[in-house]
């Protein structure tokens, strides 16, 4: 798994397929083995950039030979950047994947609205990042590493909804513009929990993102700024029941913030 989260595929797929010949039951191998060979069909012609100190870039390089710069200097932007209003500045590097042409949708598996994901790599597709304009692309980049930043200090445990909220609070989305989206729609903290990616309806999509930013704005509010969050994170790291960490963290237990 270590080589596989700093994008050495190739030596992942090695060792997978050695445990499973000494142990044709090792769970972590068996699920993680069929993903690593499909993103190693697509990855193995690209080309790693090491411009950057806290990313391991992998792109088109014939193609786009400018690309690892630019994605290099937005990714190290961002890790200044969600750093400084998180509190957090990891070392190591984080795996980063630009994908050409229709290759990010095969690897992935997820619907057109989606423009990147991060599932312990952060994944972009190449199209059109050279016609958007830098401040969409920072925005693009900071949203994603937020999401790296928050699953190295809260692993598994951080609820969708959350994820969504600082991720969005880091790129720079508007309060304006998300309550605006949101309207009079609440959703619960049930629907809050489930993955957004799964849905393929960009206008409820729309409105849960809007739902999560507006509900984490609120709680930086009460709780002193974005900052506040490390310790909340840090706690769900540990395995704190989510109600209590929540407590810790904000006076009152996840329901009845949410209620609130």
């Amino acid at each position: 798994l270590a080589c596989y989260h700093v994008g050495r595929v190739a030596d992942a797929i090695r060792s997978w397929k050695e445990a499973l010949k000494l142990d044709p039951k090792d769970a972590i191998a068996r699920e993680n083995l069929p993903r690593a060979e499909r993103e190693e069909s697509v990855e193995k012609e690209l080309v790693e950039d090491f411009g950057a100190p806290h990313f391991a870039i992998k792109f088109d390089g014939k193609s786009n030979p400018d690309t690892g710069k630019l994605v290099a200097r937005l990714l190290e932007e961002a890790y200044e950047e969600v750093g400084r209003r998180l509190g957090v500045y990891p070392r190591g590097e984080t795996a980063v994947v630009v994908y050409p042409s229709r290759s990010f949708r095969k690897v992935t598996g997820t619907w057109s609205w989606v423009g990147g994901v991060y599932d312990g790599k952060i994944r972009v597709p190449a199209g059109g990042l050279q016609k958007r304009s830098e401040s969409e692309l920072r925005r693009v980049f900071r949203h994603e590493y937020t999401h790296a930043l928050v699953s190295g200090l809260a692993g598994k445990a951080c609820p969708v909804w959350l994820h969504e909220g600082l991720a969005q609070s880091c790129d720079g989305t508007a309060m304006a513009d998300a309550s605006r989206v949101l309207g009079a729609y609440r959703p619960s903290l049930k629907v809050l929990s489930q993955s957004f990616v799964k849905i393929r309806n960009p206008k409820i999509v729309a409105k849960l993102y809007a739902a999560s930013v507006c509900f984490t704005a609120w709680l930086a509010n009460r709780g002193g700024g974005l900052i506040g969050f490390e310790r909340l994170l840090r706690s769900l790291g540990r395995k704190v029941p989510i109600e209590d960490a929540f407590r810790d963290a904000f006076g009152a237990n996840l329901t009845t913030l949410h209620e609130e």
